[in-house]
């Protein structure tokens, strides 16, 4: 759900995602989220 409001957002501005321009944006969340569920955040 809210990766759809994020392209809705993106829509508003006119501008597309940055995942877009570099595919290693994909990662950053994954990455976050793997380092908070093992406990290192």
């Amino acid at each position: 759900m809210a990766w759809l409001l994020q392209f809705v957002g993106h829509a508003i501005e006119g501008k597309p995602p940055e995942f877009l321009k570099d595919w290693r944006f994909l990662l950053v969340g994954t990455r976050w989220w793997l380092a908070k569920v093992t406990g290192r955040i």
